[in-house]
């Protein structure tokens, strides 16, 4: 192999790897895009600003993260923190159905004990969530209902007008 052929297999390496990190920027960008237009989307399906539910979600990739809750109680802190985590992962990730797994790590990340967990979660079953899998399985999802969605709206905006969303601990 003369010089000039280890210069155009150079030049092609150096091509390929070029158009490689163009695609990995592309995708990266239409992945940034795709997440701005989903949280728009949410914004205006609960009617609150970007800004707002920047201060109450914090949205990385396809995870979401609580940064504040709602409740006073460990009950209702599970039953509120629950359905807003459903609303967001429905518009926001455009995932219907959550694993209790996912759920629980999101709130144990706040200190709230998870040892009542599904006996909480019970009382809003079935008006407000659908559990999909065997009961007493670990395997189980959940679900937002037509009336669990207006009523994690509803929670989200009451706690914000009355300051009832704490910070994480």
């Amino acid at each position: 192999m003369n010089e000039s052929d280890e210069i155009k297999k150079k030049i092609k390496n150096i091509n390929d790897r070029l158009i490689m990190l163009e695609n990995i920027i592309k995708k990266k960008t239409n992945k940034y895009m795709e997440s701005e237009k989903n949280l728009d989307y949410l914004s205006k399906k609960v009617n609150a600003s970007i800004t707002l539910l920047k201060q109450i979600f914090e949205f990385e990739g396809d995870n979401i993260m609580l940064l504040k809750i709602p409740g006073v109680d460990t009950k209702k802190q599970i039953q509120e923190s629950t359905l807003l985590i459903l609303l967001a992962f429905k518009y926001y990730i455009k995932k219907e159905e959550i694993l209790s797994t996912e759920i629980k790590k999101i709130l144990s990340e706040h200190g709230i004990p998870l040892n009542n967990f599904a006996t909480h979660l019970k009382e809003i079953i079935p008006l407000f969530i659908r559990t999909i899998g065997k009961k007493k399985s670990t395997n189980i999802s959940y679900r937002l209902t037509i009336p669990g969605e207006v009523r994690a709206v509803e929670i989200l905006k009451n706690s914000l007008e009355r300051g009832e969303i704490y910070e994480r601990r």
